[in-house]
């Protein structure tokens, strides 16, 4: 099954979902993409593929917390959420110059109420009970 999602409903989707190549964003570069082509912002695809791991189909205004919660619990046994941002058109840096890298926030979420996609919903006990596999899957190793 494929993963379907939309944004058309997410408040100011053009700006908010889609950033544009820079001469430094070298993976967009490696990936046939040009100068100037928009394509999914990476917090946004994070949002859409995170639907997917906590089992929220949809950010809305009456279950955002409920999203960013399972996601932030998620993330943070994961460590999968660590993004690339623009802000007006360039790439946040660290001291260095190098493009930096920072997590998905509450705001984010907020941000992109009307996202929805396809995935399956899962309760609140389904969701723990896939966190508990997880960590019984890639962390029981530990120490050994």
């Amino acid at each position: 099954m494929s993963l379907d999602w939309n944004i058309k409903r997410v408040d100011n989707y053009l700006d908010r979902c889609f950033v544009a190549v820079t001469a430094d964003d070298h993976r967009a570069i490696s990936d046939g993409l040009v100068l100037g082509q928009q394509y999914l912002a990476p917090v946004t695809n994070a949002l859409i593929w995170g639907a997917l791991a906590i089992g929220v189909p949809e950010i809305t205004h009456r279950n955002w917390q409920e999203y960013w919660g399972r996601f932030y619990i998620y993330d943070r046994l994961t460590g999968t959420s660590m993004m690339p941002r623009q802000v007006n058109g360039d790439w946040m840096r660290d001291e260095a110059g190098k493009i930096s890298l920072s997590p998905i926030t509450a705001q984010d979420v907020r941000d992109h109420i009307g996202l929805t996609t396809n995935v399956s919903s899962m309760t609140g006990p389904a969701f723990l009970a896939r966190l508990m596999q997880h960590v019984k899957d890639n962390h029981s190793k530990v120490g050994e």
